[in-house]
C-alpha cells in the first residue's frame, strides 16, 4: 500500500515534509509518492485534472489531494473508496470529481468524513 500527495503547496516551505512526517508518524515505513505539490493555488480545475491523469499509473493505496481556497475552514473532507481499493481523500470541493467518475464506487455514494480514510487505510 502506498500513499500519495498531489497539493498546491509549493516547494518552498516546510508543510510537504510535515506531511510526510505526519504520515509516517502514523503508518512507519509506507511508501509516500508525491505527485506533485505544483499545482497553481488554488486551482482545483488544474489538481482535478492532474489527479485524473495520474491515477492510472498510480498503484493501489491512499491518494490524498489537497488543493483549497478555503484550507483551514469548515469546509468537510471526504474520501471515496474506489471498486479497486483505491482511496481518494480531499475536500469537498470538487477535486475528487474527475477520478471518482472514471473510478467504480464500491458502495452506495461511498462519501465518508475524512477522518474515517485513516482506519481505510489500515484495513
Amino acid at each position: 500500500m502506498i500513499i500519495s500527495l498531489l497539493t498546491d503547496y509549493g516547494y518552498d516551505d516546510e508543510f510537504v515534509g510535515v506531511c510526510h512526517a505526519v504520515i509516517r508518524s502514523i503508518r512507519p515505513g509506507v511508501p509516500i509518492v508525491d505527485v506533485t505539490h505544483g499545482i497553481a493555488r488554488h486551482d482545483v480545475r488544474e489538481g482535478a485534472i492532474v489527479l485524473r491523469n495520474s491515477m492510472p499509473y498510480l498503484p493501489v493505496g491512499v491518494h490524498v489531494a489537497v488543493v483549497d481556497p478555503q484550507v483551514g475552514t469548515e469546509r468537510r473532507g471526504v474520501a471515496i473508496r474506489c471498486a479497486d481499493d483505491r482511496v481518494l481523500v480531499g475536500p469537498d470541493n470538487g477535486l475528487l470529481t474527475f477520478t471518482a467518475a472514471t473510478c467504480s464506487r464500491r458502495w452506495g455514494p461511498g462519501w465518508w468524513p475524512a477522518r474515517s480514510c485513516w482506519r481505510l487505510a489500515t484495513r
